[in-house]
């Protein structure tokens, strides 16, 4: 059995969605910021610089790159 093309569904669950209270979700998203600071939570991202923005999309491509990946802009 198979899915028709109009069969398909994408779900984009969003947190407003679980929190409707402002001052709860102010809460828990501070809550989420001191714990990335004090390091309890990390999320894992690959830098390149942005000269190097074509390299960094076939690391893309070629799934060389875990997590997040980061243009940085040299001021």
């Amino acid at each position: 059995m198979s899915l028709g093309p109009k069969s398909i569904t994408l779900t984009r669950p969003m947190v407003t969605h679980y929190i409707e209270d402002p001052a709860e979700y102010q809460q828990r998203a501070k809550d989420v910021f001191q714990w990335l600071k004090e390091g309890i939570i990390r999320f894992t991202y690959t830098k390149f610089p942005l000269a190097q923005a074509k390299e960094a999309h076939e690391a893309l491509e070629n799934r060389k790159t875990t997590g997040k990946l980061l243009l940085v802009i040299d001021h």
